[in-house]
């Protein structure tokens, strides 16, 4: 591999890279990091579009760290499957608490209304 600069440069400078560039800077990134191109561009821009940015660019970075032997394009994906499955775990999750909580305000604000209800006419009041 010829030394071209590319592999020296800082995550952030290449996320910069691949929004301002576009789609043609991913087989740029890919290149510099793992020292192969990208074998199958249509399998690796459904995965683009499957699991977005992040999971594609995290899989990038830690296969460039792994000690891959042949095209690592399958093992990039499957790392980014499951890097977008572990973020999707963490937002349902997030989501479920979200909603108990909003349960658990409507059912106070319910048995307030009742408790209010219920003094009310413990006082002679009309309901």
């Amino acid at each position: 591999m010829t030394f071209t600069g590319e592999e020296t440069k800082s995550l952030d400078r290449w996320r910069f890279e691949i929004k301002k560039y576009g789609k043609k800077q991913w087989g740029v990134f890919y290149q510099a990091l793992l020292a192969a191109p990208i074998s199958n561009y249509g399998r690796f821009n459904k995965a683009l579009n499957l699991y977005g940015d992040w999971p594609i660019f995290d899989a990038i970075v830690a296969t460039s760290n792994a000690n891959i032997t042949g095209d690592p394009l399958s093992y990039v994906l499957t790392v980014a499957h499951a890097k977008w499955k572990e973020a999707q775990e963490v937002m349902e999750r997030d989501n479920d608490y979200q909603l108990s909580i909003e349960k658990s305000i409507q059912q106070n604000k319910e048995s307030n209304s009742e408790l209010e209800a219920k003094l009310l006419r413990a006082r002679g009041g009309s309901t």
